[in-house]
């Protein structure tokens, strides 16, 4: 018996939760330090906890990530659910990533993310001020004040607001300087 290789590569699985990897097919994740102190989610009690499925800012330390919640943000890429080590607790059920925790950030592959905003494929990934870091698209406004783009991603899903849909991401641009 023959099996059809004719698929591989290819989105074969339902669509997910926020944060959960959308197929098999190579998958990149860096692993960044959550510095938010203020907004995001409120985790055991803190504020400063980071969603499954949102776009991060670039933090202070190389290795930092935080909420996204200004203009002068520089969205760094989106978050990875991995519920093992998430935070939650019998008085505050609420999954994320508190302060402190290290926090799972695509790099390269698909992931599912909710839309803020309607969505079409194709789309670039904008990362939404008000909204920390929600993803949304150019469907809803360019990218300017309010709307940072999540450099190298682009909607594999037209996707209605709030519902789930599939990001693509290819890579995140590299700074290069010269002297």
């Amino acid at each position: 018996m023959s099996v059809s290789l004719s698929t591989t590569g290819g989105r074969l699985l339902d669509i997910g939760l926020p944060g959960q990897l959308a197929d098999e097919t190579e998958a990149v994740i860096d692993t960044l330090i959550n510095e938010s102190a203020t907004g995001g989610l409120t985790i055991g009690g803190a504020a400063g906890g980071i969603d499954f499925g949102v776009a991060v800012g670039k933090g202070s330390a190389d290795n930092g990530c935080k909420v996204i919640a200004s203009n002068s943000d520089e969205a760094v890429g989106i978050t990875v659910r991995l519920p093992l080590d998430s935070a939650v607790s019998a008085s505050s059920p609420v999954t994320g990533y508190g302060t402190g925790k290290a926090v799972g950030v695509l790099r390269f592959g698909t992931i599912c993310a909710s839309a803020v905003e309607d969505v079409r494929a194709g789309d670039q990934v904008l990362a939404k001020v008000s909204a920390g870091g929600g993803l949304c698209s150019p469907a809803g406004g360019v990218a300017t004040t309010g709307r940072l783009v999540v450099t190298g991603a682009r909607w594999k899903t037209t996707t209605s607001s709030g519902s789930v849909g599939v990001i693509e991401v290819i890579g995140r641009q590299a700074a290069v300087l010269t002297s």
